[in-house]
C-alpha cells in the first residue's frame, strides 16, 4: 500500500519539526534571529525540493536505489549503500540518545534509564519492521496533537510576555551562517525521507508535499521560537539544554493543566520516536539492498493448489527477505543499546552538533545535488544519442 498525500504530509512534517521541536534556541544556537534566518533556510529548502521533484520525473516507476544504481553503477551505488547504512543508523542512535537526555532532563524521580531506552528501542524497532505505511498513519495520528500542543503553550504563555522582543540581526554573515545551519538541520534530513519516493500514491506531488510541509514546520518554528526568545530571554536560552520544555515549565497554569512541559513531552517523545524508526528503517533498507534482498517488502505468497507438491521443499524468498529484515533491525537496535550504556560515546551530544551536521553534509546536501547533476547529464547524453541515430537514419534513406 501506498501513502496518500496527507500521510506523506504529516509524516514529513512530524520528521521535520518533531524532532527540534524541544531545542529550538537552545544552547548553540548562535545569535537570536532564528525566527528570520529560519526562512532563508525554507528558500534554500524549497529549491532543493523541485531539483530533487525533477529527478523523480525522470525516473518514472523507480524506486530510490534504482535511480542510484543508474547514477552510480554497479560498485558505486555498493559503496554509496555502506555510506547510507551507516549514516542512517547513526542518525537513529543520535535521535535516541538525544531523546534519553531529554528523559533525563524532564524528569526529576530517579527514573530507570535502562527501562526507558530498551522501551524506546522496542517501539523504534516496532515501527521499523511496520515499514513506511504505518509510520504515515502514525505520523497522521500525532500531528494533530504537535500542533494542538504548539497552539495551546502559545496561549498558555501569552500572558506571561510583559514585552515582545524582536531582536533584528546586525550582521548579514551572522544571519546567513545561521540561515545555513537551520537549513543543514532539521530541514536537509527530508533526504531520509525523500529515499521512500516510491512508497507516495502521487510521487510527482512530492516536491509540493515537501515545500508544504516545509512551510508549516518554518511557521511553527518561528512561533516557538519567538515564545521561547521572549518568555526566558536571551541569556536564559543560551544555557538551556531543552529550551522549550524549560520555557513550558514557567508557565503558572490554572487548575485544568497542571504541567504545561507535559505537552512538550509528549509531542517531543512521539516525534522523536518516528524520527528514529524512519532512520532505522532507512539503514535496515540499505544493508537489504546491499546483501541481494532488494525487495525489503512483505508479500502475500500465492501458491496454487496443482504446484503445492513441488513447493513443498522451498523456502520462500520473501520469507527470507523478511527474516533478514528483522535479523538486520534487531542487532541494530542490540547494538545501540550496548552503545548508549557504555558510554563510549558522550550523551550530551550538543556541543557536537556543529561538527555533526558537516560530517552529514554528503548525504543531506551532497546527495541530492549529486543525484541531479548526474541526470541531467544522463538526460543530455540520450537526447544527443537519439539526435545521432535519428541522422544516421536520415542519410541511410
Amino acid at each position: 500500500m501506498k501513502l496518500t498525500d496527507r500521510q506523506g504530509f504529516s509524516l514529513m512534517t512530524a520528521f521535520l519539526f518533531g524532532n527540534v521541536l524541544s531545542g529550538i534556541g537552545g544552547n548553540g544556537a548562535g545569535p537570536k534571529t532564528g525566527y528570520l534566518s529560519v526562512w532563508l533556510s525554507f528558500a534554500i529548502f524549497v529549491v532543493f525540493s523541485l531539483l530533487f521533484q525533477k529527478v523523480v520525473n525522470h525516473h518514472p516507476n523507480c524506486d530510490f536505489f534504482t535511480v542510484t544504481r543508474n547514477c552510480f553503477g554497479k560498485i558505486g551505488n555498493r559503496i554509496f549503500l555502506i555510506i547510507l547504512a551507516l549514516y542512517s543508523l547513526a542518525a537513529s542512535y543520535l535521535s535516541i540518545a538525544n531523546y534519553m537526555e531529554f528523559i533525563k532532563y524532564s524528569i526529576t524521580t530517579n527514573f530507570p534509564l535502562t527501562t526507558g531506552i530498551l522501551l524506546v528501542l522496542l517501539l523504534t524497532v516496532y515501527l521499523c519492521l511496520k515499514e513506511e505505511k504505518i509510520m504515515g498513519r502514525f505520523a497522521e495520528i500525532i500531528l494533530p496533537i504537535v500542533i494542538g500542543s504548539v497552539i495551546l503553550l502559545l496561549i498558555l504563555g501569552i500572558r506571561e510576555i510583559k514585552e515582545i522582543t524582536l531582536p533584528l540581526p546586525t550582521m548579514t554573515s551572522q544571519f546567513l551562517r545561521q540561515g545555513w545551519q537551520l537549513f543543514c538541520s532539521p530541514f536537509s534530513e527530508i533526504i531520509f525521507l525523500w529515499i521512500l519516493f516510491d512508497s507516495f500514491k502521487n510521487q510527482q506531488n512530492i516536491g509540493e508535499i515537501s515545500i508544504k510541509a516545509g512551510l508549516l514546520t518554518t511557521f511553527l518554528f518561528t512561533l516557538v521560537y519567538l515564545f521561547n526568545l521572549n518568555i526566558a530571554g536571551e541569556t536564559v536560552l543560551q544555557n538551556t539544554r531543552f529550551p522549550t520544555y524549560f520555557c513550558a515549565s514557567l508557565i503558572e497554569v490554572g487548575i485544568l493543566v497542571e504541567n504545561a512541559e507535559s505537552f512538550i513531552t509528549l509531542s517531543y517523545s512521539f516525534c522523536d520516536i518516528l524520527y528514529g524508526a524512519l532512520c532505522l528503517w532507512i539503514g535496515v533498507k540499505a544493508i537489504c539492498r546491499l546483501l541481494k534482498s532488494a525487495k525489503c517488502f512483505r508479500k502475500k505468497i500465492r501458491t496454487r493448489p496443482d504446484n503445492a507438491i513441488k513447493d513443498c521443499g522451498r523456502v520462500p524468498r520473501n520469507l527470507v527477505v523478511f527474516t533478514i529484515k528483522k535479523i538486520t533491525a534487531f542487532s541494530a537496535v542490540i547494538f545501540m543499546f550496548l552503545l548508549y550504556s557504555s558510554g563510549m560515546i558522550p550523551t550530551d551530544l550538543s556541543a557536537y552538533y556543529p561538527i555533526i551536521s558537516t560530517i552529514f553534509l554528503p548525504i543531506t546536501v551532497g546527495l541530492p545535488l549529486l543525484l541531479f547533476f548526474l541526470t541531467k547529464k544522463t538526460k543530455k547524453n540520450k537526447k544527443s544519442k537519439r539526435n545521432q541515430n535519428s541522422n544516421s537514419f536520415s542519410e541511410k534513406l
